[in-house]
């Protein structure tokens, strides 16, 4: 008897245990699902989560919400896709700006020494890819968004980094630019409650690294609820050769402001932004005009603009009076309005050019 005491005993205290280790698991499970919606979540594969505790870039939930978002290696955590998401939370448009990953850019002296005060072996001239080489993981792409920052002349808002294998369960290329794929989209479209888009988008930040915590994202799904998903504009950026560093052109810098700041709701696949911006002027052919009395100063843009991508077919002396303001003359509306930027104030007007010219610039005293 006193032997199936002692059995009954120890059965009723396994039993316990086992019954402890249960409640345990399940208090641990929902702590952890609590935690993840409070705090941002787990991440797969090599990322690790992140949080704006570096102090490096801090993120925000803006009206205009930029989101850098970083396809990486599986392996190495190198960067192998950029897309900049614009997300307008008055208009609910969605903009998707593709920078490949091959890009070059020249940080400035500022920029440069906040790097090199981090990895002293950054080199001034960078590729966006290599970033990962110079600092570890929990970072990078802290620092990669303070280098597009500069590179784009924007306030990125946010980043998120996926291993590329997930990034591409989200976005496809094409024409060397990325787009939501078609199936996330129609995903997207169907969720017409808060709770459907909150738990997509807490699978979504179980592979994600961001410095935006799950808890500030999802102030932005009743925004995203409504988001203009029939018009997603696509965009590509590329460096150019200018003034002895590689930048973006003022004709992409013109391009991203506009995005930034457009007030209607697209309605059409069309790109908007081309009536905003202008008619590109690099496939036109232009003529330069010195209109000062400064010596080699039409010889002088002319390097500059061939060096920014435009064709110069000719220069020469302007026989008019001396001009103050540089007269950017177009055959056409809306043509030369990227060349803006590379003059103080110029004057643009419609007429008829001679020599068979799409646009003739007429410099400036501002200019010289």
């Amino acid at each position: 008897m006193q032997g199936q005491k002692i059995v009954r005993k120890t059965v009723s205290i396994l039993f316990k245990v086992v019954l402890y280790l249960c409640l345990f698991f399940v208090v641990g499970y929902i702590s952890y699902r609590v935690t993840l919606l409070v705090n941002g979540g787990k991440n797969s594969g090599s990322l690790h989560q992140n949080s704006t505790e570096s102090g490096i870039v801090a993120a925000r939930t803006d009206t205009v919400a930029l989101n850098a978002i970083f396809g990486v290696d599986e392996n190495t955590a190198q960067v192998e896709s950029i897309v900049l998401e614009v997300f307008n939370t008055n208009t609910k448009n969605i903009d998707l700006i593709t920078v490949p990953a091959s890009t070059k850019v020249t940080m400035s002296q500022e920029l440069y020494a906040k790097m090199a005060k981090a990895n002293p072996n950054i080199p001034q001239i960078i590729t966006l890819s290599d970033i990962g080489k110079y600092f570890e993981q929990e970072v990078a792409y802290e620092y990669a968004t303070l280098v597009l920052n500069e590179f784009l002349n924007t306030d990125i808002s946010f980043y998120s980094a996926l291993l590329k294998k997930n990034f591409d369960q989200y976005f496809v290329e094409s024409s060397d630019m990325y787009t939501f794929r078609n199936d996330v989209v129609a995903q997207l479209k169907s969720y017409t409650e808060s709770s459907q888009y909150l738990e997509a988008m807490i699978k979504y930040y179980e592979q994600v690294q961001s410095n935006l915590k799950l808890a500030q994202r999802k102030t932005y799904i009743p925004n995203y609820l409504n988001a203009n998903y029939d018009y997603i504009h696509t965009y590509l950026v590329k460096e150019e050769y200018t003034d002895g560093g590689y930048k973006l052109s003022s004709e992409q810098q013109n391009l991203l402001q506009s995005i930034m700041s457009y007030e209607d709701t697209y309605t059409s696949d069309k790109d908007v932004m081309s009536e905003t911006l202008g008619q590109g002027s690099k496939e036109a052919s232009i003529q330069i005009l010195n209109g000062t009395n400064v010596s080699g100063l039409a010889a002088k843009y002319k390097t500059r603009l061939e060096e920014a991508g435009y064709t110069i077919g000719s220069i020469g002396n302007y026989t008019g009076e001396s001009l103050e303001s540089t007269k950017i003359l177009v055959k056409e509306d809306g043509l030369g309005m990227d060349l803006e930027n590379y003059f103080t104030s110029p004057v643009i007007e419609t007429e008829t050019i001679e020599g068979g010219y799409d646009i003739l610039i007429i410099l400036g005293n501002k200019d010289a």
